[in-house]
């Protein structure tokens, strides 16, 4: 057995800066009474890593893995250095709960590191669910304490490398289908969902008016990205065509051409510097919506504020709404951030999706034991429509230097991976 590893930290004010140290798994407190010590085993890095360590102070994503308090300074300040988390299975390595054997795998919110965590479990809501109850895990929002045992007998030194392989593009790509899933089937289509959950908030009134696409045209930014993807693949496949939209504008600097193809609505691909062209704005009001949907996955520099100048001066007088889902992929510290959310707000009726409340909402309203098989059988639909083919896999083994999770994070925080790739750990 190894009695040393690697810890991957991160600065919490300047996401740039990190570090990889060796510690001693001695530092590890014997697992407690209802806990099961994990290792992160197979897990992605993506641009999506950035979003939680840009956030992580404000939706207390960095309390999920602290940073053990014995490391040497300045690494063991908890208000200064976190791990980033990702999404992955972890190996169960030691367990005091009962039906959860060593080598089990686990699917959900891991550490971006190779120092073991210890969670605290009870039985979730729905066969093979798991739910974190630690103190320090009390301010996240429970889609990240949530453990999924997909097969008790699955273990991952006897799994074949094509299975491995379709585990690793599963964890670059279904925390973001859900996403997209979600807005498609429960935020722009019967109930209408408030993009925050529930209700949202009282100034942004969200339902019917603001969700049904049947008389709307939809404009995506950021069209290309993996999020995105996976929203027009359910509103391709997995919409009745009279709830429409009756067009859709996609603004991208990536190929969509597939989507093109099989969509069954009159659809348009731009680029960002084609935003101020009357061009298109032209072609939205041949339409003649009734109102326009704004979809933002991340539009890139000055893109929000170019369209929504582009909608008022071209359709003064339609009715616009807007849903926010992402980001601008890049490393910025979290005042950058927010000044970024600020300026995306000109454009018109903007609320913000979280896809943590949605999932909420739609658990309370259908039941744990119908959303969570009914997930599962949509994300095998989209995986069977070869949505993941074109993803380059970088597979990778260790932690620390150029070729481990350090050198992953400088190369997402430089903008450097392209858009087509992903980088899967297999630790």
């Amino acid at each position: 057995m190894p009695t040393k590893t690697y810890i991957h930290v991160v600065k919490k004010a300047a996401i740039a800066e990190h570090a990889s140290l060796e510690v001693d798994l001695s530092i590890l407190p014997t697992p407690g009474k209802g806990q099961v010590r994990v290792r992160s085993a197979l897990f992605s890095i993506t641009y999506n890593n950035l979003t939680y360590a840009r956030m992580g102070s404000i939706l207390k994503w960095w309390d999920a893995f602290p940073v053990p308090e014995s490391l040497p300074a300045p690494y063991g300040d908890r208000s200064k250095y976190g791990i980033a988390p990702c999404w992955g299975w972890s190996e169960v390595l030691e367990s005091k709960i009962d039906g959860i054997d060593v080598g089990m795998l686990l699917f959900g919110y891991l550490p971006l590191s190779g120092l073991p965590v210890d969670l605290q479990l009870v039985a979730g809501d729905a066969e093979g669910h798991m739910v974190d109850v630690s103190e320090q895990r009390k301010t996240l929002m429970p889609i990240y304490n949530r453990y999924i045992i997909r097969d008790p007998d699955m273990r991952l030194s006897e799994l074949s490398p094509e299975r491995v392989e379709d585990m690793g593009r599963e964890a670059v790509y279904r925390p973001v289908w859900e996403c997209g899933y979600l807005l498609n089937k429960f935020n722009l289509s019967d109930p209408f969902v408030h993009p925050a959950g529930h209700q949202g908030p009282p100034d942004q009134p969200w339902g019917k008016a603001q969700g049904d696409l049947s008389s709307a045209v939809l404009i995506i930014l950021s069209a290309g990205g993996r999020t995105a993807r996976s929203f027009l693949d359910g509103l391709v496949h997995n919409r009745d065509q009279k709830t429409g939209p009756l067009a859709l504008l996609a603004i991208t600097s990536t190929a969509i051409e597939a989507v093109v193809k099989s969509a069954r609505f009159p659809m348009k691909v731009i680029s960002y510097k084609a935003i101020p062209e009357p061009e298109s704005m032209i072609w939205v009001a041949e339409h003649r919506p009734a109102k326009v949907v704004v979809v933002d996955f991340g539009g890139r520099s000055n893109s929000q504020a170019d369209l929504a100048e582009a909608l008022k001066r071209h359709l003064p007088t339609t009715d616009a709404f807007t849903v926010g889902v992402g980001n601008e992929p890049k490393a910025d510290t979290l005042e950058e951030t927010i000044a970024k959310l600020r300026r995306a707000s000109v454009l018109p009726n903007r609320v913000q999706m979280n896809t943590g409340p949605i999932r909420d909402a739609m658990v309370e309203k259908m039941g744990a034991e119908a959303y969570f098989p009914m997930v599962n059988r949509e994300w095998t639909s989209f995986v069977e429509r070869g949505n993941m083919e074109d993803l380059r896999i970088l597979w990778e083994e260790r932690v620390e230097g150029e070729s481990g999770i350090e050198g992953a994070w400088e190369t997402i925080c430089k903008g450097e991976l392209p858009s087509d790739a992903a980088f899967v750990y297999k630790l």
